[in-house]
């Protein structure tokens, strides 16, 4: 429940925008937006739609949350902690530019224990859709991947409309002729592992329904530079389901 209501901040700019958005596409920079802001560390709870006045403009509200567990806090205190979770939120989305922060409401927040306060913001996000360059899932999934050690030369294809398949290469490191090959085989599969937590841990609201899987069997191959050594090479591929709620 609410305890203190604080006073509320008009901060931020009032943007101007001529350039005559449809309400349609609108409407889908919204949704983009929204899946942007929800796959943040402080966004994953937002909720974006046109604004009813222009659809020119994308409101974005959100909620953060602080470790502040003080009733007695002074309020400057925590509208300046929830204002630089703002800011950070606005850096880590791209997919609008720019963003303004236009307004703050700030509570203290229980949920039941008498003494676990903590304080609590809400906020809007303001931002014009007028020159936003919103890249396609298949996009931006790949360049995900390819930010990751292990997925670097993944490519991403959209499927369907909520689905899009990434195709990958998961190789070992070179090892002596006389190792295993079961050791290899481990090797690839904890890989494949690792590259499945690495994308989602990018994202982890976009890829909650992400599963990885080997396509092929393994090869292996000798060291082409000579020294006795091989390594193994395996095929994989990644789904990326957009549409689960």
């Amino acid at each position: 429940m609410k305890k203190q209501l604080l006073s509320g901040l008009a901060t931020g700019l009032l943007l101007s925008a001529t350039c005559g958005t449809s309400v349609a596409v609108a409407e889908d920079a919204a949704a983009k937006i929204q899946a942007d802001f929800r796959s943040t560390r402080l966004g994953y709870i937002s909720s974006c739609q046109p604004n009813p006045d222009d659809p020119n403009y994308v409101d974005c509200i959100s909620t953060s949350s602080t470790t502040v567990q003080d009733y007695s806090v002074d309020n400057s205190i925590l509208e300046e902690m929830i204002e630089k979770d703002i800011l950070l939120l606005h850096s880590s989305v791209n997919a609008i530019d720019p963003i303004y922060y236009h307004s703050l409401e700030c509570a203290f927040v229980n949920e039941g224990r008498i003494v676990d306060y903590y304080g609590e913001g809400k906020y809007m996000l303001r931002g014009s859709v007028c020159t936003v360059s919103i890249a396609e899932p298949a996009e931006k999934i790949q360049a995900d991947f390819r930010s990751t050690r292990l997925g670097y030369i993944a490519s991403c294809y959209a499927d369907s409309e909520d689905e899009v398949k990434c195709y990958t290469h998961i190789g070992t490191p070179l090892y002596d002729a006389s190792v295993d090959n079961a050791i290899l085989e481990e090797r690839l599969e904890n890989d494949l592992d690792i590259l499945e937590d690495g994308v989602y841990a990018i994202s982890p609201y976009y890829y909650r329904d992400l599963g990885c899987k080997f396509i092929s069997e393994s090869r292996l191959l000798e060291n082409p530079y000579g020294g006795g050594r091989k390594y193994m090479l395996r095929s994989a591929q990644c789904n990326i389901d957009l549409g689960t709620p």
